[in-house]
């Protein structure tokens, strides 16, 4: 299909690429985030997000990684409706990271932190990765962000205390 006819079907460019925002949405949406929320809320949740986030950035690796980093990239200085579209989804992904240290600290999983502040450290640890994933297309990156990402939150988990049976 021509440059043309597929404008032609959208009516814009401006419509074509908030299609296929919302189109990469729905499958963030269908392979991240529902799955993350069946996990039991707190730091099983925030492993499991963070965790199916690399996943699929995996799975992409061959087509360009994740679609919402390059488009991040692309759009931060343009303003408009794609623009506002992707600031959404980051401002979506950045709460389901907060709320799930919230709970984890409610539940007294890790130690009382500033979740935005950690939630802020966690993303810019995966956007770093996404960003070396895209640009080298190394697998190995992958597991250095795991490697990472499970540091700082060993750092901060709680030790339940076992009480010793006599």
């Amino acid at each position: 299909m021509s440059k043309g006819g597929v404008f032609s079907h959208f009516g814009s460019k401006e419509a074509l690429q908030l299609a296929t925002i919302a189109t990469a949405r729905e499958r963030f949406t269908r392979e991240v985030a529902d799955p993350t929320l069946r996990e039991p809320a707190g730091l099983a949740r925030l492993r499991s997000a963070l965790e199916l986030y690399f996943a699929y950035a995996g799975r992409r690796l061959e087509n360009g990684g994740c679609f919402f980093t390059a488009t991040t990239l692309e759009m931060a200085d343009r303003p408009g409706a794609v623009r506002d579209e992707v600031s959404a989804f980051l401002g979506a992904r950045q709460a389901l990271i907060v709320h799930a240290l919230r709970d984890a600290m409610r539940r007294n999983e890790i130690k009382d932190v500033d979740s935005e502040q950690l939630a802020f450290e966690l993303v810019a640890m995966a956007t770093g990765a996404m960003v070396e994933l895209q640009m080298f297309k190394n697998p190995k990156t992958l597991q250095r962000v795991r490697t990472a990402v499970d540091q700082r939150l060993s750092e901060l988990q709680t030790r339940k205390k076992s009480r010793a049976r006599t």
